[in-house]
């Protein structure tokens, strides 16, 4: 049984599922897509060697107050907050609530330039900008401005970087060129020297150990003592130790107290503690910009990093294998292809937040399970571009068939991602119109087509096609539905209301006659779906409800019907022996 799950919702046993436009689509000829869902028979877990991420979106569209995403927290409620350079945005998970600067009211935020957003020991949330530092009040929904001091009699206050909090509860960030220390309880200040040329951007970073890391990005990398007041220059241009391009990016630090850091370019560092510098990863170069330590029990942490080739990658801490994010214009969840300013992971849900130029994305591991492979369309692609079915080579364990209705035989090399594509142009197929297929015991696919059905051997390449019986191999008629039965036979429904059972080895086949519940022919409605029970009975899916067919005794039942006509999509035995049935409704 095929089952595939999306978003956290089953779905079982259908012919095949299409993604467009976020939505769940069950019928290629009624609604055409370009993606495809697999795989056949096994359940693909987004793991750490997984090539399919799917990327969500929150943009201004969903509410959020600018698309340009500095910096990403979580309160102690749970929300989310996303700073932007034009205000900062509360998330429910469903909704967006923007909060801004209002002129005159001293209680809204300082500025609406986000520099930094974290959150201290007792879940508060404090908030970084342009023109000073804020605490959030959930209670009022109301921001208490604190004045660093060193603008006393202005108005505005200066620029602060983003909040740390060392393992005391102190507070440290840059207040213009200033490392300040902030008493979270009585809100008092002090400020220390920076013992070199700074800038506005700044990332401040408090250890385990009583340190506290300043990085000027792309300039200097500093460590200071909190017991012994003392700064002490790491990496940058003002002591390069050798290093011609010495351009620290970012500090953080996991689990097990080691330090890592990132470079513009020679991608990450790590802090030896007994020689005093940070020694240079095999990680081969590469810009790494802000980034994020995903741990794993056992094993070294996967590393979430902007910069890259695409603003986004993603780097196995054990193995040093690399993943790029590229964008793909044809896929709703690819990455976007920006700069990512900032990364945050949900402990609750292991969520990877994504700040980026163009608004936050959200990588959840638990969520899409299944990738997503867009197949290659030829120029001046019309609608009729719908994945029909699947089914892997018996001989190639890494080589998948994929039929595509009005396109034809699509090849597929998993490993290498490679097509190959037969049609009736090419002279690879008799028919381009596949609407289902599925493969026999001898591991040839069998394709429901135009007239009848085709056989295609997957070694040789070669392809016979079978017309159905009279009177049904017009050019009107068309198989709709396909299945290998557990008699050798190959059955198949059609846009007549029929039944046929082919002999796979001569081709020829024998048309059943279907009767409703109430003995009259059944009607000239499709058959849009087979199935087998454990005894080997038919199980037909129509627009006009379900059909079961006994070839033991060549006679059937209409299991379940209704007027109006109830359409059924699939049907499948459980295991626990009941029938389930799919219907449109």
């Amino acid at each position: 049984m095929l089952r595939l799950e999306l978003q956290g919702k089953a779905i079982d046993d259908c012919k095949f599922w299409a993604l467009n436009d976020r939505k769940v689509l069950a019928k290629c000829f009624r609604f055409p897509t370009a993606v495809l869902l697999f795989l056949w028979g096994t359940s693909l877990r987004l793991s750490a060697q997984s090539p399919y991420f799917s990327f969500g979106k929150l943009t201004t569209e969903q509410g959020l107050s600018q698309d340009f995403v500095t910096s990403i927290a979580q309160d102690r409620e749970g929300f989310l907050w996303f700073g932007t350079n034009d205000g900062l945005t509360r998330y429910d998970g469903r909704r967006c609530v923007v909060f801004r600067n209002l002129p005159n009211d001293p209680s809204s935020l300082p500025d609406n330039r986000i520099t930094g957003l974290t959150t201290d020991t007792q879940g508060r949330l404090w908030i970084s900008t342009f023109q000073g530092l804020c605490l959030y009040t959930p209670a009022t929904r109301q921001f208490r401005r604190v004045r660093t001091g060193l603008h006393p009699d202005g108005a505005a206050d200066v620029c602060c970087s983003n909040m740390a909090f060392d393992r005391n509860g102190t507070g440290w960030a840059l207040a213009d060129t200033l490392l300040m220390r902030l008493d979270p309880k009585t809100l008092k200040t002090e400020f220390f020297k920076i013992p070199c040329r700074t800038k506005t951007e700044c990332q401040v970073y408090a250890d385990s150990k009583g340190r506290v890391w300043v990085t000027f990005p792309g300039q200097h990398l500093l460590r200071f003592d909190i017991a012994q007041k003392k700064f002490t220059y790491m990496r940058g241009l003002d002591n390069p130790r050798g290093d011609p391009r010495p351009w620290p990016m970012w500090v953080q630090e996991d689990s097990r107290g080691a330090i890592w850091g990132s470079d513009w370019d020679k991608a990450f560092y790590r802090y030896d503690e007994q020689q005093g510098l940070f020694v240079d990863l095999p990680d081969s170069n590469g810009i790494a910009t802000v980034f994020l330590l995903e741990e794993r029990p056992g094993a070294e942490p996967m590393i979430w990093a902007g910069g890259g080739h695409h603003g986004l990658w993603r780097l196995d801490g054990g193995t040093y294998q690399r993943m790029d994010f590229p964008p793909d214009p044809r896929d709703p969840y690819a990455h976007n292809n920006t700069r990512v300013y900032a990364l945050y992971r949900d402990p609750n849900t292991d969520i990877i937040w994504i700040g980026t130029e163009l608004g936050v994305e959200f990588y959840d591991p638990n969520g899409i399970k299944f990738g997503r492979v867009l197949l290659p369309e030829r120029p001046g692609q019309d609608q009729f571009f719908a994945v029909s079915g699947l089914a892997p080579d018996p001989n190639v364990p890494d080589r998948y068939w994929v039929g595509v209705w009005g396109v034809g035989l699509f090849e597929w090399q998993r490993n290498s991602g490679g097509f190959r594509l037969y049609n009736s142009q090419n002279k690879g197929l008799y028919s381009n119109e596949i609407f289902d297929l599925d493969r026999d015991r001898a591991g040839k696919l069998w394709f429901a087509t135009w007239r009848g059905v085709e056989r295609f051997d997957t070694r040789t390449r070669q392809h016979r096609h079978f017309p159905q019986p009279p009177p049904w191999d017009t050019d009107g008629d068309r198989v709709l539905s396909i299945r290998a039965g557990p008699d050798g036979r190959i059955w198949t429904g059609n846009n007549r209301g029929t039944l046929v059972a082919t002999d796979p080895a001569t081709g020829k086949g024998r048309p059943i006659k279907l009767y409703r519940y109430d003995g009259s022919r059944f009607p000239n409605y499709g058959i849009w779906s087979l199935g087998f029970d454990r005894k080997g009975r038919v199980l037909a899916g129509s627009p006009n409800g379900l059909l079961r067919y006994d070839p033991r005794t060549d006679t059937n039942d209409h299991i379940l019907y209704r007027k109006p006509d109830l359409y059924v999509s699939c049907a499948v035995y459980g295991p626990d022996g009941r029938l389930y049935v799919g219907t449109a409704e």
